[in-house]
C-alpha cells in the first residue's frame, strides 16, 4: 500500500512524498528517468516515466471509500447502529415501552457523525 499520499482539496492532483515511502518501508529507485516503487514484501508497485515537466505523474482511479467502523464501547451506540442510525429519542420510546426484546432504556441524547453527514441537505447548483 502507498503511504504518504496526501490528498489536498484545492489542487487537481495528489503529491506523493518518497521520503514517507521510505520511513514506511518501500524502497524506491529513479534511474534514467523511470521511476520504481516497490513495497515492504520487494513487490513491484508503480514504474513510471519522467514526464517533459520533470514531474512523475501516476494517474490512478481511486475508488470510493468505505468505513466499517464499530463502537463496543457503549451500549447506545450498540442499539443506535442496529437499528439503522434510529434518532436516540426514538430509541428511548421503544426502550421505555419494551417494543424491542433486549433494548435497554437509552437515557442520553448522542451526537452521531455519520448521521450528521448521510442526513445532510444540500442546496441546488446554481444553473
Amino acid at each position: 500500500m502507498l503511504q504518504g499520499v496526501y490528498f489536498i482539496p484545492a489542487l487537481r492532483n495528489s503529491i506523493m512524498s518518497l521520503g514517507q515511502l521510505d520511513v514506511g518501508g518501500s524502497k524506491e529507485e529513479i534511474n534514467h528517468g523511470v521511476l520504481r516503487i516497490w513495497d515492504p514484501r520487494g513487490r513491484l508497485l508503480v514504474k513510471l516515466n519522467c514526464g517533459p515537466s520533470r514531474f512523475y505523474m501516476l494517474h490512478l482511479d481511486a475508488a470510493q471509500p468505505v468505513c466499517l467502523a464499530a463502537r463496543k464501547d457503549n451500549v447506545d451506540w450498540l442499539w443506535h447502529e442496529r437499528f439503522g442510525h434510529l434518532n436516540f429519542e426514538a430509541l428511548h420510546q421503544l426502550g421505555q415501552h419494551s417494543m424491542a426484546r433486549d433494548l435497554p432504556v437509552i437515557k442520553h441524547e448522542r451526537f452521531c457523525d455519520t448521521c450528521v453527514v448521510t442526513k445532510q441537505r444540500r442546496r441546488p447548483f446554481p444553473q
